[in-house]
């Protein structure tokens, strides 16, 4: 994971912004390159945070890493918990209800 934050409010900001995630994304792949490694692009995701009306503010929802295309997804999950965009837990207890009901449903049986 990588976190780097910019203000949305100006055009100069997102461009510098999205500038600067683009280039940290090419410097892992390229170190991933010369250690051997590879960057799935079609496993690599892109989510923004913030809150809706900054969320709204954006012009640019994505970068690109070598041959691979990365448009932003409004959330994801790391190491089995679930994130959203606008940083509520929401897709989080989503899916611990839905394995809940699931887990409870194996023990009627």
């Amino acid at each position: 994971m990588v976190y780097l934050a910019f203000s949305p409010d100006t055009l100069l900001s997102q461009v510098d912004g999205f500038s600067r995630i683009q280039a940290c994304a090419e410097d892992i792949r390229t170190w991933m390159y010369q250690n051997k490694l590879k960057l799935s692009g079609d496993k690599t995701v892109l989510m923004l945070l913030g809150n809706k009306p900054q969320l709204n503010k954006l012009v640019y929802s994505s970068v690109i890493v070598g041959d691979s295309y990365i448009e932003s997804v409004p959330s994801t999950t790391n190491l089995g918990a679930g994130f959203d965009g606008d940083m509520s837990v929401k897709c989080h207890v989503q899916k611990v209800c839905i394995i809940c009901a699931i887990s409870q449903g194996l023990n009627d049986a």
